[in-house]
């Protein structure tokens, strides 16, 4: 009983001593807003080490925020050399978010991995397209919550058949450079 009371009392206190709260765990992947909150976490527990940046909000309204780690977080002049990572851009593949949040952890966890670098974690740069992937159902789309403006996108996919219909008028570069307008508009 009283090993037993011991190697929960030490797994506990490893929990604390982790950069992120016993409530991150690895098992399911997260939301955008449940990494948000993760990594607010995490920096709050460490403003030493940790300091979280807004950069955007969604064209959906969600925060879009990077995690700074390293002994200059937070401070205005820099001096040590610096590694990104980027993960989750399309929106689609919350694995690679996993790994991102799995990253500060372990830089929490471990910290000469940190103390000659500074880490910038960003592991949602597209909340929008993220959190329809977790909505029902289940929507894999790499697009943000910006409206598409219909009359415009009627206007250009319009364009197209007219060449299309028309194949004395039809020109390849026209055509190519239409198409790709009408892709960036339903993006």
């Amino acid at each position: 009983m009283i090993r037993k009371r011991s190697v929960l009392l030490i797994s506990f206190l490893t929990v604390l001593a982790s950069g992120l709260s016993a409530a991150v765990t690895f098992d399911k992947y997260h939301t955008p807003a449940e990494l948000v909150s993760a990594l607010q976490e995490c920096a709050q527990a460490n403003p030493a080490v940790a300091k979280v940046h807004k950069l955007a909000t969604s064209p959906g309204g969600r925060d879009v925020v990077l995690i700074e780690i390293g002994p200059e977080a937070g401070k205005a002049a820099k001096t040590l050399p610096a590694v990104f990572v980027g993960a989750n851009f399309e929106g689609t593949v919350p694995l690679s978010a996993e790994a991102a949040l799995y990253l500060v952890k372990q830089l929490m966890d471990k910290p000469d991995a940190r103390k000659d670098l500074t880490w910038y974690i960003l592991p949602c740069p597209n909340p929008d397209a993220a959190s329809r992937y977790f909505g029902k159902p289940l929507v894999a789309d790499p697009r943000n919550a910006k409206p598409a403006n219909e009359a415009e996108v009627r206007e250009a996919i319009s364009v197209l058949f007219q060449q299309v219909e028309n194949p004395s008028a039809y020109n390849p570069d026209a055509f190519s450079r239409q198409m790709k307008k009408v892709g960036s508009l339903l993006r």
